[in-house]
């Protein structure tokens, strides 16, 4: 599951740096979409670059595509739509698009691998996604960099935990590391079983 994730969060940032180049060319054609978009790849915004990749420059017809939803007033908008679009530009969206969208695929089938591979840690994600901002996500990415019983990880009883935990530790195992720790301690006593953790501080 480690290799999984690990993979997944390569394939998140490579889908990061596309859009990014997405922008970079929407500039280039003097489009100010991110001025009234917060996300470029959202509904509006994918509406936007599909019209423009086949063609269509009007400003009043792109401005038909945006949602209702979007805040931005829509003479803001319709200003941000008067670009010059080339083929070039054309040509480059069209690329970035379909990198995402197979990236996109991708993150996809390693998510349905990661839930078959969670069974057995699933009340140890539950237990850490109890704690206030911890997303499923990071909870399992904490488990497969941690493991399911983070107390051969602690110091022995009676040592209290640092606040960020062992300095080796990559810099997200070394945050939740207490946290992990004292919950590890608050499982174990429930169920009257022994730990190493009983002085763990949350990280």
């Amino acid at each position: 599951m480690r290799a999984l994730l690990r993979t997944r969060k390569q394939l998140v940032r490579e889908q990061a740096s596309h859009v990014q180049r997405i922008q970079k060319t929407l500039e280039d054609a003097n489009l100010k979409l991110a001025s009234v978009l917060t996300n470029i790849m959202g509904v509006s915004g994918r509406a936007i670059l599909r019209a423009l990749i086949e063609g269509e420059t009007d400003p009043d017809h792109l401005l038909t595509l945006i949602d209702r939803r979007v805040k931005a007033p829509r003479d803001k908008v319709h200003a941000a739509l008067q670009g010059r679009v080339t083929d070039r530009h054309r040509f480059l969206w069209r690329l970035h698009l379909r990198q995402i969208d197979t990236l996109d695929a991708a993150v996809a089938e390693i998510d349905q691998e990661v839930d078959r591979d969670l069974d057995p840690f699933r009340d140890a994600v539950r237990l850490l996604c109890s704690i206030p901002g911890v997303s499923d996500l990071t909870a399992q990415v904490v488990v497969s960099e941690i493991g399911i019983d983070p107390r051969i990880k602690c110091p022995g009883a009676g040592t209290p935990l640092p606040d960020r935990g062992p300095p080796h530790l990559p810099r997200l195992r070394r945050g939740m590391h207490g946290r992990v720790c004292a919950l590890a301690t608050t499982r174990a006593l429930a169920s009257d079983g022994p730990t190493r953790c009983a002085k763990a501080h949350p990280g």
